[in-house]
Parts: C-alpha cells; sequence; structure tokens
C-alpha cells in the first residue's frame, strides 16, 4: 500500500490507542521497570564522560534508546503474545535501520523547529508512523520515512489532533515537574535524574502506543500482516 487509508476514524483510532495499552499493560510493567533502570544507568555514565543531556545525539542513550522503542512497537504491532526476547530480538535486527531513521527524523524536525517551528511539527507528524511501518513493513530508512509522509499527509489534521491530545497530557506532566523542580537541567545525578528516567519510559510508552494506533487506523484497509514477528 503507497497512499494509505482512504478514510481515518478519529474516535476509532483512540479508542485503539487505549485499548492497545490495555490489552499489553501487563507486558509493559516488565519492559517499564527494565528501561527506567537502563536509562538511570545510561545517563548517569553519560553525565560521567562529559555527556550531559545537550549532547543527546552523541549520548549513549541515545544509541540504544531506539531498541527498547522498537521492542516496545513491535509489542504493539503484533496481535499474539510476544516474548520480551522476540520483541528485542525482532528490534535488534533492524537496529541499524532504527538507529539511521532516528537521526535522521529527529534532525530534520530539528532543524524545521529552528527555522520556523511549524515546519519541524508538520514534520514530526508527517514522520510519526516511521517506526511501525519500518518494522512491520520491512522498509529501509529513508523509505519508512517517506511512506509514514504519504500515510500520513491524506489525513494530516486527524492525525495532529490525536497527538494535541497527547502534547497536552506531556505538558500538564512538564508543568508538574516545574512546580515539583523535579527536573534535571544539567543531566547531574540526583532526584531530577531518577525522575526524567522514570517518567520518560510511560511518556514514551504511551507515544509509541499512539503511533502504532494511528498506524493501524492508516492501514486498516488494506496493510501488512501485522503478526509475522516471530
Amino acid at each position: 500500500m503507497q497512499n494509505g487509508a482512504t478514510s481515518f476514524n478519529f474516535g476509532r483510532a483512540f479508542s485503539g490507542w487505549w485499548w492497545l495499552l490495555g490489552r499489553d499493560a501487563r507486558q509493559l510493567v516488565g519492559i517499564s521497570v527494565l528501561w527506567a533502570v537502563a536509562s538511570f544507568a545510561l545517563m548517569s555514565f553519560d553525565y560521567s564522560i562529559g555527556l550531559t543531556q545537550g549532547l543527546g545525539l552523541l549520548s549513549v542513550s541515545f544509541v540504544v534508546e531506539p531498541l527498547f522503542c522498537a521492542a516496545v512497537c513491535v509489542w504493539a504491532l503484533n496481535d499474539h503474545p510476544t516474548g520480551m526476547g522476540s520483541a528485542f530480538g525482532t528490534a535488534s535486527g533492524r537496529y541499524l535501520a532504527l538507529l539511521v531513521a532516528y537521526l535522521i527524523s529527529m534532525i530534520g524536525t530539528a532543524i524545521g523547529l529552528v527555522l520556523l517551528i511549524l515546519p519541524g511539527l508538520a514534520l514530526a507528524v508527517l514522520w510519526s508512523v516511521w517506526l511501525p511501518v519500518l518494522l512491520a513493513e520491512q522498509k529501509g530508512p529513508v523509505d519508512a520515512l517517506r511512506t509514514s509522509f504519504i500515510y500520513v499527509k491524506q489525513h494530516f489534521w486527524s492525525v495532529c489532533g490525536l497527538f494535541v491530545i497527547y502534547a497536552s497530557g506531556l505538558m500538564a506532566l512538564i508543568a508538574l515537574m516545574a512546580t515539583l523542580n523535579l527536573g534535571s537541567e544539567t543531566g547531574a545525578p540526583g532526584w531530577g535524574l531518577v525522575f526524567n528516567a522514570v517518567a520518560g519510559v510511560p511518556i514514551s510508552i504511551i507515544g509509541i502506543y499512539l503511533n502504532v494506533a494511528i498506524y493501524r487506523e492508516l492501514i486498516a484497509a488494506d496493510g501488512p500482516d501485522l503478526t509475522a514477528f516471530d
């Protein structure tokens, strides 16, 4: 499929988002704990060697994060129970493509934000389903980004609306962190870093499941088999 679904049901995508999270909630607990511990350890290591959050693209954390994101995405895509080892196996098998697509999407979005802000936000929405595309359709990094752009552009405002809902919750959490002074601007180890690691994991997981719910809605008519990950 190259043109995406001819219609996009906003309500079904929204409901599917939370249904998928509820379906996988039990198995997500384990990977959430593992991811949070790994994030704290890696961010602490980054700080110890002088790589603060301002150098995110050069950090050890950045290099490892795509594996966790992809493993969670495999769970969201798969309609059958999948073990953690199998999910990470699928993720590691596409690691290089994941890392390249991750870099392109982050750099492209950052450039758009620096230039006029809106182009960066638009690219973030248009590229929002590159991860499920890359995994489910076995595409390369550039092709996955291009395919995501094609799928989403016809339903841009509906997809954007879902991300506004997600962003509203995220902004509320950021406001809470600022109120409680729990943020860690320098990346220095401490309670701020612990909070960043622990809070960052569910934020990422919820976002990944939103991406997958959108992808499922976009390819609902004639998409690929989403059970072939074992």
